[in-house]
């Protein structure tokens, strides 16, 4: 209770209580994956390592909001805006799990808040380029599936067919070409 008055000294109401915890999070604890193994508890985040994944944010969050009367929920889901520009698809994948918090302000409702901070920059440029190589590799794989593995007999057909009449018609324009060059060269030698 003191640490979330501590958070909220200058906030004047409860959508302000919201944003001041939000903003306390973000820049007095640290995002980090790793865990040691043991079960922490909240208090354990808050007051000993101040460091943790996006559930002990968004948790802490909701303990600190609720101390101070303000109605708050965990919230749990995917951020699915991983958008594969070469499959044309969005690439929803379990590192993209995340948690979050909603709290309740009368007169608007549920406001979404998110008090996990943001990546560093180089960290977020890494991510951003490895998320390019594995949408590359994803779009690759969709298509093997689409174009090999699911290439049945009506497929297999279709494209021969297709190819058939592709290398006919250069066959024939070749051919018709290689006359028209020969009638062209002979009536020159011959004038």
């Amino acid at each position: 209770a003191t640490l979330a008055r501590e958070a909220t000294l200058r906030a004047p109401d409860a959508r302000a209580k919201v944003r001041a915890v939000e903003a306390f999070l973000q820049k007095r604890y640290d995002y980090s994956n790793y865990s040691d193994g043991r079960d922490r508890k909240i208090e354990d985040f808050l007051f000993k390592t101040r460091k943790g994944n996006c559930e002990y944010f968004a948790t802490a969050g909701v303990v600190l909001l609720r101390h101070l009367g303000v109605p708050a929920r965990l919230v749990t889901g995917f951020l699915a805006s991983d958008w594969n520009q070469y499959g044309k698809f969005y690439d929803v994948r379990q590192a993209q799990a995340h948690a979050w918090l909603e709290a309740y302000i009368p007169g608007q409702g549920w406001i979404v808040a998110d008090p996990t901070p943001a990546q560093g920059d180089f960290s977020a440029r890494a991510e951003e380029l490895g998320r390019r190589i594995q949408h590359w590799f994803t779009s690759v794989q969709t298509e093997w599936y689409r174009h090999v593995i699911g290439y049945d007999q009506y497929v297999q057909r279709n494209t021969f067919h297709r190819l058939g009449n592709v290398f006919s018609m250069r066959a024939l324009q070749g051919a018709l070409r290689g006359a028209a060059l020969a009638l062209a060269w002979f009536a020159a030698i011959g004038a």
